[in-house]
């Protein structure tokens, strides 16, 4: 299934938040083998919600050139969704997301991935790849934010600026070497790559205080 917008166009799909209860694009438990391209999507209203929310049992999908700007929560949404396989983020504007994350128990993210206390279950081969982000606020503010959990993520060639935090991978997104605790093979640990940060403060590895690099 392809949504699309026409060619050299990019429609605008707003929604106040006051009245329709739920992300621009929703798209829901199960969903599989959907690509979506060539929109812009943003919000009015007061009520926090994402721009974009995966669900449980999401596999096979794509969200390539949209513009995800003006949004009261996340760009993109997965946080505590398990059962996600080969989701690809790239091309895309994610930007003035965050606008109304002011309580500190919220995220605060483009885009967040993983769980928040516990780990989440088979989240496989999530790649965000060559998306524009900027002016990202809440509590952390992070470009990228991958939680407890995630196997197989790819963060590569991303221009990031003016976000509270660049990108924040999670301790148990990788491999504790020093105590022998394997939370996933070597070949699924996070490859973060070719990022462009400015403006941010730059990359967080391994633990949520930051081991930056």
């Amino acid at each position: 299934i392809v949504i699309r917008g026409a060619a050299g166009s990019l429609p605008v799909l707003t929604i106040n938040t006051d009245v329709v209860f739920g992300a621009n694009i929703d798209i829901g438990s199960g969903t599989s083998f959907v690509a979506i391209a060539n929109l812009q999507i943003s919000q009015t209203g007061s009520r926090v919600y994402a721009g974009i929310k995966l669900h449980t049992g999401n596999n096979n999908i794509l969200i390539q050139g949209l513009t995800v700007a003006n949004i009261n929560g996340n760009g993109i949404d997965a946080l505590n969704i398990n059962s996600l396989t080969n989701i690809v983020i790239r091309d895309n504007i994610i930007a003035n997301v965050g606008l109304k994350l002011v309580d500190k128990t919220l995220v605060g993210a483009g885009i967040v991935v993983g769980g928040l206390t516990n780990y989440v279950n088979n989240v496989l081969n999530f790649r965000i790849v060559n998306n524009l982000i900027h002016d990202v606020y809440g509590f952390e503010g992070a470009a990228v934010k991958a939680l407890l959990g995630v196997k197989g993520l790819q963060v590569l060639d991303n221009v990031i600026y003016n976000a509270g935090l660049g990108i924040s991978v999670g301790i148990k997104s990788a491999v504790y070497v020093a105590t022998g605790l394997v939370d996933t093979v070597l070949e699924l640990l996070p490859l973060v790559s070719r990022n462009v940060i400015t403006g941010s403060a730059n990359i967080a590895l391994g633990v949520s205080v930051g081991l930056y690099a």
